[in-house]
């Protein structure tokens, strides 16, 4: 982990706890991320979608990683939620089992229109 400082002063140290004689430390909340091996093709469809966006290729790279992780966090949320989903479905269907079609309740309703 690498650490910046800040002001000079004594500060406790980033992995250790102890104090040292130095600046504030204060650790990067970043990591680093190297691809190698990039297709030439793919280098060049990424290098002028990132212009086209007015980003740099870092940008532009951390954009579409971004993008992805967020669709990647929000599908395991589903998928963790689905099941809760669905035994309260089963729940309900056994609380109201003569309860109306909300489709075809729709369907009427957008018929008498």
């Amino acid at each position: 982990m690498r650490s910046s400082c800040l002001m000079a002063r004594r500060c406790p140290g980033v992995l250790t706890g102890q104090w040292q004689n130095a600046s504030i430390v204060m650790a990067d909340t970043m990591a680093n991320l190297s691809v190698r091996d990039i297709p030439k093709a793919v280098h060049e469809i990424l290098r002028k979608s990132a212009k086209q966006h007015h980003r740099s290729l870092n940008g532009q790279m951390l954009e579409i990683l971004t993008y992805h992780a967020e669709r990647e966090r929000s599908r395991q949320q589903l998928k963790r939620l689905l099941p809760e989903l669905r035994r309260l479905r089963e729940r309900l269907a056994r609380k109201y089992p003569n309860a109306p079609d909300s489709v075809q309740l729709i369907r009427e309703d957008r018929d008498t229109r």
